[in-house]
């Protein structure tokens, strides 16, 4: 059933293979390989949707309110926070006094080591299908739902599209094809 989040005795139905959890999330993760989100695109369901049972929900709620009524630092946070806080220049400096000299680039050369490695794993992926490359497999696929090519090359539907628009951003995909037709 598209758009509706079946949920009996405390547990939901995970529209992926039909089990009853508390959690969803874990399972979707662990199971289908997918994300909250990406879960709730493919069942359309709405982005606020919980995917937790009732209880879990209310009992987390009652739990926050519990630590709001006994905590005055944390009742004196979140009033802050509601007048505006104290700016984002104050933010800023703490953020820059919470890290050690070269922590952030390092960081950063570690996102560029993840990105290459997960550009090749869907250079990979397009060639398993016949493809050269991710470019190639895109400029042959040019009228192709996200949706499609991701089953095809059995990759997520979000990083198919990132991957698409990257490429086309940086004209990879109209060198590819211009390449495949001269070739």
């Amino acid at each position: 059933m598209s758009g509706v989040q079946p949920q009996e005795d405390g547990r939901l139905e995970c529209l992926e293979c039909g089990g009853w959890y508390r959690l969803l999330p874990p399972h979707l993760g662990a199971a289908h390989r997918m994300s909250a989100a990406e879960y709730r695109e493919a069942h359309q369901l709405p982005r606020r949707q919980g995917l937790r049972a009732r209880d879990l929900s209310e009992r987390a709620r009652e739990q926050g309110r519990a630590r709001y009524a006994a905590r005055e630092d944390i009742r004196a946070a979140m009033d802050q926070g509601r007048a505006g806080g104290p700016g984002p220049d104050a933010v800023r400096s703490s953020q820059e006094t919470a890290h050690r000299p070269g922590v952030i680039e390092a960081r950063r050369r570690g996102g560029q080591g993840r990105r290459a490695s997960a550009r090749r794993r869907a250079d990979q992926a397009a060639q398993s299908v016949g493809y050269p490359d991710l470019g190639a497999f895109f400029a042959d696929r040019r009228g192709a739902t996200a949706v499609a090519m991701a089953a095809e090359l059995g990759l997520p539907r979000t990083t198919v599209g990132a991957w698409k628009q990257q490429l086309e951003d940086d004209g990879s995909i109209e060198r590819a094809g211009a390449a495949r037709q001269t070739g």
